[in-house]
């Protein structure tokens, strides 16, 4: 993982698991959320801190990380919930002032190294159709566009050799 955060970021930063003492950090990252960009991730415009961190809020078996500068400034975040004894589900959003500085390929990365692991062996995503951007960071990550639900497309990656 060290060579994909050395070679895409522009900006300092780190990846680690978000904790309890990160909640006004947390609250920061949502104010700085621009609307377009919180329904590209929901598929609404508004949000609470706990639909950005649902692991942190206990909703679900999971793990939340986050991109953070050397102030400790999240950057972006990258959620993985459990959906099945193999399978996970990622959802990643960046600060909309921070984008195109390759934080959300990296927290992508850091979440299939997350994924693989702990033995899974396929991680999934669900991307509003008008989403290009995450699109193209999904296609360029090896996920393949498996199905549509109406809302969102799904997008499937296998993450370990132990996959069929």
């Amino acid at each position: 993982m060290e060579s994909v955060l050395d070679s895409v970021s522009s900006c300092d930063f780190a990846i680690r698991e978000l904790r309890a003492p990160d909640a006004r950090a947390r609250c920061v990252f949502v104010q700085h959320l621009d609307p377009q960009d919180i329904r590209m991730r929901f598929a609404s415009s508004h949000v609470s801190v706990h639909h950005v961190f649902p692991g942190l809020a206990g909703a679900h078996e999971g793990s939340a990380f986050a991109a953070l500068d050397s102030a400790q400034t999240i950057l972006g975040v990258v959620n993985l919930a459990w959906l099945s004894s193999d399978t996970a589900e990622v959802a990643v959003i960046v600060r909309s002032d921070y984008k195109r500085r390759g934080i959300g390929r990296a927290l992508l990365a850091h979440a299939l190294q997350w994924a693989e692991d702990r033995g899974l062996t396929h991680v999934v995503g669900h991307v509003l159709p008008e989403n290009e951007a995450m699109l193209a960071l999904a296609r360029v990550m090896g996920f393949q566009n498996i199905g549509w639900d109406s809302i969102f497309f799904e997008v499937w990656r296998r993450v370990s050799a132990k996959a069929v």
